[in-house]
């Protein structure tokens, strides 16, 4: 399937669990491979364009106060992350302008930070709130110029590509007027303004690969050094402005089939859950039956994805132990002949044990005893149990690993997951049995 026909197919495929999740993320991977829009011959070549960055770069570090970084080694053809068109070249993100770091001043002065007015601050929880937009401006505090002037925080350009770091790596946003970061930040001032939309939408694309192979223990960061020498494919001018363009537009499509998919399964949850209202209040099999049919009929509609199931058995486990699941038979032996037979075993066994029997506590059912089926009895665990080897807590020691000996399971050995039963895992082998 091309390009051209996956982005036909969008409304189709948007439907599908984490539908339009995935569509982003494959327009940001055709973007980034020269794949969305077209090379075109009058283009002014990349090897210009990277002239007039070096120059401007050279600016960009007067203004911040920083000495020019050293040139970094290219990234020869041998050793492409990936097939770049022709015209198209590999560069390292120092090549495109000035990393730069943040700083925090001490929270305890107060006459750090300010409210209003101020020097605009940015720390990563700030921009959890610019995920869906590009442009940020400011966060929740501000530095007094006494604030900034104390930490390593720098009054970056308008235009700066803003990119988190740490806690956590991969925010990106655009720098809608002067600003500061806080030490979760390695951000790009670029040599020349007209980059930062590009830039932002391959460190989009970048920032789960960026935060698969950082290092750290408590939290994971990525090093300024690391982001100077990150690779970056640098597509001509002309055609950078064509595919943010273009990923505008895609992306906007994506937001309203979000919004219509969002829609359609609110409703689709809403006539879910009165389905299975339905058959949970059912006063009897005849209506259990009937809503029943209800929600079989519309199987694939209302439990589209695995998530759906979880309420239906739910619904079920109730009718299934308020026996409205199944007719009650008339012919049937009731349910309290069936507890008087436990007891009389219970009694047998603590005989043979040679120990006094003692008689389970007394429980008041009545005040739901009337809403039990005909036949139903209630009992309490304790009645239900071997005397002898009952429910407790204790301290087990497993003996050595035999094999055709008493298996033993721990609590880690039972997984209880969504639509599966209970499974046990046969661990090591018990010295004694009980």
């Amino acid at each position: 399937m091309t390009p051209r026909e996956l982005i036909a197919a969008f409304e189709t495929l948007a439907d599908a669990p984490d539908g339009v999740k995935r569509l982003r993320e494959l327009v940001l991977h055709l973007a980034v491979r020269g794949k969305l829009v077209p090379q075109l011959s009058a283009d002014e070549p990349v090897s210009e364009l990277l002239k007039k960055i070096a120059a401007g770069r050279v600016k960009v570090a007067e203004s911040l106060r920083t000495r020019q970084p050293n040139s970094l080694a290219g990234i020869s053809r041998t050793d492409d992350p990936y097939d770049i068109p022709e015209s198209w070249h590999w560069c390292r993100l120092q090549d495109l302008g000035v990393i730069v770091a943040g700083g925090t001043p001490s929270s305890s002065d107060p006459g750090n930070f300010c409210e209003e007015g101020g020097v605009p601050w940015i720390t990563p929880a700030d921009m959890r709130a610019c995920t869906q937009g590009k442009f940020i401006s400011r966060g929740a505090r501000n530095l007094t110029e006494r604030g900034l002037s104390s930490c390593s925080a720098q009054l970056m350009p308008k235009g700066t590509v803003v990119f988190s770091s740490r806690a956590p790596i991969g925010y990106v946003a655009i720098a809608a007027n002067t600003l500061s970061t806080n030490q979760g930040f390695k951000s790009l001032a670029p040599g020349i303004h007209e980059l930062s939309e590009f830039v932002r939408l391959y460190l989009m694309y970048a920032g789960p690969l960026i935060d698969a192979v950082a290092p750290g223990t408590t939290f994971k960061e990525v090093s300024g050094a690391f982001m100077a020498a990150y690779p970056v494919p640098l597509p001509p001018l002309a055609e950078q402005h064509r595919i943010v363009a273009r990923v505008d537009e895609l992306m906007g499509l994506l937001d309203r089939l979000e919004a219509a998919c969002t829609a359609r399964d609110g409703s689709r949850r809403v006539a879910r859950d009165a389905a299975l209202a339905a058959l949970r209040d059912a006063e009897d099999t005849g209506a259990c039956e009937a809503a029943w049919s209800r929600i079989s009929s519309r199987m694939e509609a209302f439990f589209a994805y695995p998530e759906d199931v979880a309420p239906l058995r739910k619904v079920i486990l109730t009718l299934a132990v308020q026996g409205r699941l199944v007719p009650q038979r008339n012919d049937d032996a009731p349910a309290h002949e069936l507890l008087e037979t436990i007891r009389a075993e219970r009694r047998r066994r603590w005989v043979n044990q040679k120990r006094p029997y003692a008689q389970p506590l007394p429980r008041n059912f009545e005040s739901v005893s009337s809403l039990l089926p005909p036949g139903w009895s209630l009992a309490c665990i304790e009645e239900l149990t071997d005397p002898v080897r009952t429910v407790s807590y204790g301290i087990l020691k497993p003996g050595e690993d035999t094999p055709g000996g008493i298996p033993y399971v721990k609590v880690k050995d039972i997984r209880l997951k969504e639509g599966d039963a209970a499974r046990t895992a046969a661990g090591a082998t018990c010295s004694t049995p009980y």
